[in-house]
């Protein structure tokens, strides 16, 4: 199926629940192109999924509204632009 996604200039992003990192290597070796959710309450990190993943694998997600709802708006706005700078490049 990715094949044939990718045939026709298609990327291909499963969506998953919670934890994912431990089938992000085989995700990759199918040629997957992203993942989404990336689950901030799962315990997942999207700056440091990059760091180890770079362009191999997109994320799609890992922001938890709850948390947000908690945070005041310099210390939000800091938590925001630290998971964007994961999208860099």
């Amino acid at each position: 199926m990715i094949e044939l996604c990718h045939k026709h200039d298609f990327p291909v992003i499963y969506h998953s629940c919670g934890n994912g990192a431990p089938i992000y290597k085989d995700l990759v070796d199918i040629g997957l192109d992203g993942n989404n959710s990336v689950e901030a309450k799962a315990g997942l990190d999207v700056v440091e999924l990059r760091k180890e993943y770079k362009d191999k694998l997109a994320f799609v997600g890992n922001v938890d509204f709850m948390e947000w709802s908690k945070l005041d708006k310099p210390v939000l706005k800091k938590y925001i632009l630290r998971k964007l700078n994961a999208a860099k490049g």
